[in-house]
């Protein structure tokens, strides 16, 4: 007869969300572009430049494609203690100081494992930004809400030879959008 154990603790997962299509190519070469939440207790835990640490309904993100749950263990807190654990990232873990390279979701995701189970997640989830970081000074910290995508050039002339300066196959209306762009900053 199979002997069966009591449950010991409460189970913590690590979901984990595709942002791009890429992903299916990228994730076997240990890289991509994620979204990640803790889920404890049915209730996914998150951080986002808007809310800061939020609750959610686990893997139902909006804008983001459900991959994969990480069962990472259980830990031995208490729902008190674990309520404080979240908690005490708040203050760190601000809609406002969010930074899509170095304070995202992923970097919240590992902060409250650490917490809960005193392990880190997975490398591959932040790992993109992670190698970002070297080139943070480069990278806006977010999404320019206001940035609106310009036109798509329509292709209306001749091909030019590498170093030419003819501007005669770029339309008007991207180089007027490509003006006020740069006038914007």
């Amino acid at each position: 007869m199979r002997q069966t154990h009591p449950k010991v603790g409460t189970e913590v997962y690590l979901n984990v969300y595709d942002l791009t299509d890429y992903n299916s190519y990228l994730y076997n070469i240990g890289f991509g572009f994620y979204h990640s939440g803790v889920e404890v207790n049915g209730v996914e835990y998150s951080f986002g430049e808007g809310c800061g640490v939020c609750e959610g309904v686990p893997k139902d993100v909006i804008g983001a494609r459900f991959r994969e749950s990480i069962h990472l263990g259980e830990t031995n807190k208490t729902n008190e203690e674990i309520t404080k654990a979240i908690d005490s990232l708040r203050p760190r873990y601000r809609g406002e100081d969010y930074n899509m390279i170095l304070k995202n979701c992923n970097n919240f995701s590992n902060d409250l494992c650490k917490a809960l189970l005193g392990i880190e997640i997975p490398g591959y989830v932040n790992r993109c930004a992670y190698i970002a970081s070297f080139f943070s000074c480069c990278i806006p910290s977010t999404r320019d809400e206001d940035d609106e995508p310009l036109p798509a050039s329509r292709f209306q002339g001749k091909g030019n030879r590498l170093g030419s300066s003819d501007q005669h196959g770029v339309d008007a209306e991207y180089q007027r959008a490509m003006r006020l762009k740069a006038m914007k900053r």
